[in-house]
């Protein structure tokens, strides 16, 4: 989830910050396993939530559902559901948009790290046919793992989450 907030501080103050850790894809085996879903990062009290992790495919026959977009602050995004070995998963939603035809949603793009950056990206779905694994989402981003691939015969894992982020800007009255 991408999550922005003010919060006034005293100084001298000392206040928690968590910077969760991205979902584990679903593991490399012959069946049907979920990912796991990411963790939450928090500063103080504003705590965004880590997203869904992607649905299995192994017993799923038709093209699988995309996940949807992140609700407000209170909702995170959702992982796509896996298709069937000659179709094509759903994509996770994203920060900004829900997955479109295997296609993780959009996230939300900021320069407050001082870089063009894309936070919150959902992962691509994959289908059948060949063998992979999936990607790994980026460290520091929040973006989702993309759904490993495999044939009817074999397996893959679906690539983890990448980490959440806490950035912090100062502002002195």
């Amino acid at each position: 989830m991408v999550l922005t907030g003010e919060l006034s501080v005293t100084p001298g103050s000392s206040l928690n910050i968590i910077v969760g850790d991205g979902g584990v894809g679903g593991a490399n085996q012959r069946r049907d396993l979920n990912g796991s879903d990411g963790n939450n990062s928090s500063f103080s009290n504003i705590i965004a939530l880590g997203g869904q992790g992607g649905r299995g495919s192994r017993t799923y026959t038709s093209i699988g559902l995309n996940g949807l977009k992140q609700n407000g602050s209170s909702n995170s995004s959702t992982g796509g559901q896996g298709g069937g070995t000659t179709v094509k998963g759903g994509g996770g939603g994203g920060a900004t948009t829900d997955g479109v035809a295997g296609t993780g949603g959009t996230g939300l793009t900021s320069t407050i790290s001082g870089l063009s950056v894309s936070y919150g990206n959902g992962g691509d779905g994959a289908r059948g046919g060949t063998t992979s694994t999936g990607n790994t989402g980026s460290v520091n981003s929040g973006n989702g793992g993309n759904a490993g691939r495999a044939t009817s015969s074999s397996s893959a894992a679906g690539g983890k989450g990448g980490s959440g982020i806490v950035i912090l800007k100062l502002i002195y009255n």
